[in-house]
């Protein structure tokens, strides 16, 4: 961290850097880089900064693989500067011993961004939750939020109509995925254990602040057992806007500091880097360590399964999805994530499959039905798109497809959908208005939020999109290889 007396801001070259929060801007443009080595190589500009010094202050003794987490740290920082190692411009390396930051600064900036395009967006107002919330989720950024054990930053989960956990019944009760259940049972005391039970009981039927309390009064009774904290985090992970995501922080702390080897834990930590911070390399090192502790947990899997989709990684992708299924093969929710999977992979005909077994299991399921709709559109069947919309959205003279994805559009207009800027980027190119969905997904690139912005690169309904130059400033915000096709 910066010195408390410190500049909150400072500029070098065409950047400025937030020191408080990691937060970098190009010439008024938002640019993705990891904000811990960061803001300690800038703050002590000028001065060199031992590879162990780095290694306490961001992971601590803790972290196995720190040689190479600190090695691609300072490759992003390049890319994001555009610098060089062989002939530094910003970061230069002293070889075996750190990293000195060279460049001139200028210090003491006003707090607030240069460019007004940059100011946050106003949250939008949630009300009683609908269909199309669920599938418009959205967090809030939390870029500069507080560091978790010496700088492994969280980000916040994302749920969105496939590949995470929370769920709809087919009465619309909100189900999370799989809080799994809690380890060393045995050792705990009934009347906790009792309370821990009945607080998984309350989440499922939606009693999301009943469930919270039995969590809450398990932890009192027993202090050591890091299973309720794990599940308080996603119970508070869940709340609209991103409302808990710091509260959320505080019980995942607390879970593995009484349990690192609780793999609960580890996945929350794994998709809060990848949806609130959008740090790929942090979340693959979580969830490779999630995936070693719990290798039987399916929403560990699930989860890899969203990294290698939105990094391109074909073959990773579905291993780590039909590996989901295989640990959880009576789950309706599991068949329709490996759908969206194969539909994000370009697998039209798979996909609509397993998202048509889904729906004839739970009639109800939008991201079913989202994703029966999209791969029906994939495979230009548009008339089986209307089939299965018929009832969900019906218009008088719209054509159901029209009439389903503009319902979208209207709940996020009327600030009645969580849904984030990016969310308005489907229905608009369903609509045929790809300027409009352009627009969108670079609204959530610089507000830093919304799953479809990730998801874009490999969705097949913006492959037209990714050959305009202004997507690529969506791939500079996200950081990302290209993905492979």
């Amino acid at each position: 961290m910066a010195p408390s007396s410190s500049p909150p801001r400072v500029r070098f070259d065409r950047f400025e850097l937030d020191l408080d929060t990691g937060e970098l801007w190009r010439e008024g443009m938002p640019v993705a880089l990891p904000p811990q080595p960061s803001r300690i190589l800038v703050a002590e500009a000028g001065t060199l900064v031992e590879r162990s010094e780095l290694r306490q202050r961001i992971w601590g003794d803790s972290w196995l693989d720190w040689e190479a987490a600190l090695h691609q740290a300072i490759r992003s920082i390049r890319v994001a500067l555009d610098d060089s190692a062989t002939a530094p411009r910003f970061v230069e390396t002293l070889a075996r011993r750190g990293y000195r930051f060279i460049a001139p600064i200028d210090a003491g900036l006003p707090s607030e961004p240069t460019s007004a395009a940059l100011k946050p967006a106003p949250a939008v107002p949630s009300g009683s939750p609908t269909v199309v919330d669920w599938l418009l989720w959205r967090r809030t950024n939390a870029t500069g939020r507080r560091a978790l054990f010496a700088g492994l930053t969280l980000t916040a989960l994302v749920v969105l109509p496939a590949l995470f956990q929370l769920r709809t019944d087919a009465r619309g009760v909100v189900e999370m995925g799989s809080i799994a259940p809690a380890a060393n049972e045995a050792l705990v005391a009934p009347e906790a254990l009792r309370l821990y039970r009945e607080g998984l009981h309350l989440l499922g039927r939606g009693a999301v602040a009943e469930a919270s309390l039995r969590f809450r009064q398990a932890a009192d009774l027993a202090p050591d057992w890091s299973a309720p904290w794990s599940a308080i985090a996603e119970v508070e992970l869940a709340g609209p806007g991103g409302q808990g995501v710091d509260r959320a922080r505080v019980s995942i702390e607390r879970a593995l500091a009484r349990d690192a080897n609780d793999a609960h834990a580890w996945r929350i930590l794994g998709s809060l880097r990848m949806w609130e911070e959008w740090d790929w390399v942090g979340a693959r090192g979580a969830l490779d360590h999630a995936a070693r502790v719990g290798p039987d947990n399916a929403d560990v899997w699930q989860l890899v399964a969203a990294l290698e989709t939105v990094l391109g990684r074909e073959t990773e992708a579905l291993v780590a999805a039909r590996r989901a299924m295989a640990l959880d093969p009576i789950s309706t929710g599991r068949r329709v994530d490996l759908g969206w999977t194969l539909y994000y992979l370009g697998r039209g005909e798979q996909a609509l499959a397993e998202c048509r077994r889904g729906l004839e299991l739970e009639p109800e399921s939008p991201w079913a039905r989202q994703c029966v709709v999209q791969a029906s559109l994939l495979l230009g069947r548009r008339h089986e798109a209307s089939a299965v919309i018929a009832g969900a959205a019906e218009v008088a003279g719209v054509e159901p497809v029209a009439a389903y994805f503009q319902r979208q559009l209207d709940l996020l207009a009327d600030g009645k959908s969580c849904g984030s800027s990016a969310a308005a980027a489907i229905p608009k190119i369903v609509l045929g208005d790809p300027e409009g969905a352009l627009d969108a997904l670079l609204r959530g690139a610089i507000e830093r939020r919304g799953w479809e912005v990730p998801f874009a690169r490999v969705d097949p309904l913006f492959a037209g999109l990714r050959e305009e130059p202004r997507f690529a400033q969506v791939e500079r915000a996200l950081a990302m290889p290209v993905a492979r096709r």
